[in-house]
């Protein structure tokens, strides 16, 4: 039903956009559309937006408590007005419908305000105050740089970079020096990375909680089947509400109070020396990841498996209690982070190179214990632009932790890889392919999400594509010891999607 309501809203835009004859049966093409008219009346007000409805099939359907199904609603407005010569006023919104139809089907809506801001600009000074994205670095997909917006990993139906930024409240201005320029900004409001831990095919336990059984006498009675094991359900089978709550409850922490005075500060002074474009940033703010102190209890019964009779006891006190904090508590950590960023442009070839130390970073021993160590984040790239019809673009990327510490929850002490994307523009600008590639070297996982777009008018297009993933499963999860030998990627080895896009832009 939500899918034709969607349909419905495509087909009624493209009719108020004046699609060509053999889409909407219109007379004269070239007739000027609404918004054209529009923009003829109030010339200082500039609008965009789009209407898109991804629906993806999952290839490898591997037991009924999989999700079978995706689908991604997504309706977006932007309005520019000029207020004056230098001051402009920008405001956009954002509507999201998710679905999941497997075992269970669920709907989830999210409405929220995106980029809103007002932005001053004479002579050499910018100022720009409101929620919006900034961006630092040119990486493709990785940029050690970029580290002023979150993440929303929620979703990886159509893993577009651009979709995957999350806009924050933010005053930057800037200053140009000659060839060089200064920007500073502050973030008072702390806004975290997004992501899942229950309820859907991208989250980290999307299918089952690790295993635990008692121990003791009650572990004897279990095993000769005379006491049930204290299996939790899987938590696709568990009610979508609840479901909610318990993630809720799970990714509780203390965030960092919103009183100005615990905001986030960053420079960047860009310049260019000798057709060299250089890049110098700092900044110092809030970790996007929460760091998690777990009971020691709790912390040995998990990397066990095993809930002996004094653990029990003692959690179950506890949670009478009401001291769930002392169960497992999570909060934000401070860090530094300073890079360096270089770039070139020659004829058809572009190149660039970034790197980034973050003082201290969250990472977790194989014993579920947080613990702090620096990370250096380094990237080198090309391009290199043949024609419009052929853009090829490769990049390296490295991630060393400088740390003692040799076993790691979930990732090794030295991560690296390439990322490779190629697109252009074929049939007078129809026809868009695109083939994005991600290969983790070290422990061979990889990514692989080609697409296609073509364009059916000015306003409206059809987007096929797919995205594979390959990590070191099949695996089974018994214990939060087998999550140490697993990445992000094998997490989502079983999760390839096909899936068609239709958007309606104006």
């Amino acid at each position: 039903m939500f899918l034709f309501g969607w349909l419905a809203l495509l087909a009624l835009f493209a009719w108020t956009g004046r699609l060509p004859a053999a889409l909407a049966q219109e007379t004269a093409p070239d007739r000027p559309s609404v918004f054209d008219e529009i923009a003829d009346r109030f010339p200082y007000l500039r609008f965009r937006g789009y209407l898109s409805y991804t629906l993806g099939g999952d290839t490898q359907w591997e037991g009924p408590e999989e999700d079978r199904l995706q689908g991604w609603g997504a309706a977006f407005f932007e309005t520019r007005m000029d207020l004056t010569e230098h001051l402009l006023a920008v405001t956009s919104g954002r509507f999201d419908h998710y679905l999941q139809a497997g075992a269970n089907t669920e709907t989830l809506y999210e409405a929220e305000l995106y980029e809103c801001f007002l932005d001053f600009s004479r002579g050499r000074v910018q100022l720009r105050a409101g929620q919006q994205i900034a961006a630092w670095g040119k990486g493709d997909l990785f940029s050690p740089l970029d580290v002023l917006n979150p993440l929303d990993l929620r979703n990886f139906l159509d893993p577009t970079p651009d979709t995957l930024k999350i806009p924050v409240p933010m005053l930057k201005g800037a200053c140009q020096i000659g060839d060089w320029s200064l920007e500073g900004v502050y973030l008072p409001f702390f806004e975290p990375m997004r992501f899942d831990l229950l309820g859907s095919d991208f989250s980290l336990f999307k299918h089952r909680f690790p295993e635990i059984h008692f121990g003791g006498l009650l572990g004897v009675l279990e095993r000769l089947g005379w006491v049930p094991s204290p299996r939790l359900p899987s938590p696709n089978s568990l009610d979508p509400r609840f479901r909610r709550e318990l993630q809720e409850a799970l990714l509780a922490t203390d965030y960092p109070a919103d009183d100005f005075l615990h905001g986030e500060y960053g420079l960047a002074l860009r310049g260019t020396w000798r057709n060299v474009d250089l890049e110098l940033a700092y900044f110092y703010g809030w970790d996007d990841l929460p760091v998690y102190w777990i009971n020691p209890v709790l912390k040995g019964a998990l990397n066990r498996g095993v809930l002996d009779g004094a653990a029990l006891a003692e959690l179950l006190r506890l949670g009478t209690q009401g001291k769930w904090s002392e169960v497992a508590h999570g909060g934000f950590h401070r860090l530094h982070v300073v890079g360096l960023g270089l770039s070139s442009a020659r004829a058809k070839f572009s190149f660039y190179a970034e790197t980034a130390l973050h003082h201290d970073r969250v990472f977790y021993s194989p014993d579920l214990t947080a613990f702090f160590s620096p990370a250096l984040f380094s990237v080198i790239g090309g391009e290199f632009l043949h024609s419009e019809k052929l853009v090829l673009h490769l990049e390296f990327f490295d991630n060393s932790l400088l740390s003692r510490q040799r076993s790691f929850l979930g990732m090794d002490l030295d991560t690296y890889g390439c990322v490779f994307y190629g697109t252009g523009a074929w049939l007078d600008q129809t026809l868009t392919p695109e083939l994005r590639f991600v290969y983790f070297i070290n422990n061979q996982d990889w990514i692989f999400n080609p697409r296609i777009t073509y364009s059916l008018s000015n306003h409206v297009s059809l987007t096929v594509g797919a995205t594979v993933f390959e990590g070191a499963g099949p695996f089974e999860i018994r214990t939060f010891l087998d999550l140490a030998r697993v990445t992000p990627v094998s997490l989502l080895s079983d999760n390839d999607q096909v899936y068609l896009k239709v958007q309606y832009a104006f």
